[in-house]
């Protein structure tokens, strides 16, 4: 399960996406159904941290272990949690070759404008990323890659610093009111997702089969939500001649019947509890 950007990337760097499905009643990445798509062509394996809920990555890496094949984290979702697949506590983003941050405004980290950033303790990959963020140089006037424009400028940058000596309390804030919707829906219409102990959040989303019903009573009561996401990748137009015919239950069931609940640290308990009410009227 993941956003249609991931995969984007994949096809622009002239690669061929393959995907995985996520296992039932979890966002991320299903370790037992990597197995079975591992080929000798395969390079790269990408695990999206969707909602801020780390994927299985212990797993994953003992999977590769004496393969050639490198792991590039999603973390567009996942700024501040852990790694709960390992008994030392590491940050998501801090154990793959490469690692990929979003900073869209949404995000548990956001700026104010469009922004991201990669992470690598690969000093090679440093160097080649450093030098393709600046049109392919380090040096004035030489160009080794045919590189873009995306430094990010320092507004954006400042906004960030500022931003990020908050992120634990807004992780904290958001893992609060998580265990409050956890806690306090009852309502055997309504499933929960599993996520990862350490989750931070980005979204909250439950399951119901009769999701029309369920967003036409939180409407009427005044409730905003949304959908992440509606449309699965193998489901997406621009993508349906790649992945024809495939089917990816698990993923294609949180499009089906999932909805975001209001998740903004700021979330007054009132309001949680009025969302609940509604919710458990369902």
């Amino acid at each position: 399960m993941s956003y249609c950007s991931t995969a984007f990337a994949v096809i622009n760097a002239n690669l061929k996406p393959v995907l995985v499905d996520i296992d039932y009643l979890k966002p991320t990445i299903s370790v037992e159904k990597i197995k079975k798509k591992i080929n000798s062509k395969t390079k790269v394996i990408i695990p999206v941290h969707l909602y801020g809920s780390s994927a299985d990555l212990k797993s994953i890496k003992k999977l590769i272990k004496n393969k050639n094949i490198k792991i590039i984290d999603d973390c567009a979702q996942a700024h501040g949690a852990y790694d709960d697949s390992i008994k030392l506590k590491k940050k998501i983003g801090s154990t793959g070759d490469i690692s990929c941050f979003s900073f869209y405004p949404g995000k548990n980290l956001g700026a104010y404008g469009d922004a991201g950033i990669i992470t690598t303790n690969n000093k090679k990959y440093y160097t080649i990323m450093n030098k393709i963020r600046n049109l392919g140089s380090n040096k004035k006037f030489i160009h080794d890659y045919v590189g873009m424009n995306s430094r990010l400028d320092t507004i954006q940058a400042s906004i960030l610093s500022h931003k990020l000596k908050q992120l634990n309390i807004i992780n904290k804030k958001k893992q609060y009111i998580a265990k409050f919707y956890r806690d306090n829906i009852n309502n055997r219409r309504i499933k929960n997702l599993i996520y990862s102990k350490s989750c931070v959040y980005h979204q909250y989303v439950i399951l119901s089969k009769n999701r029309k019903k369920l967003i036409k009573l939180l409407s009427k009561n005044g409730i905003p939500f949304g959908f992440h996401y509606p449309y699965p990748i193998n489901k997406l137009h621009s993508l349906r001649k790649i992945f024809i015919r495939q089917k990816y239950p698990n993923a294609e069931r949180i499009g089906k019947e999932g909805i975001s609940l209001p998740i903004d640290p700021n979330l007054s308990i009132s309001n949680l509890r009025k969302i609940i009410k509604v919710i458990n009227s369902f």
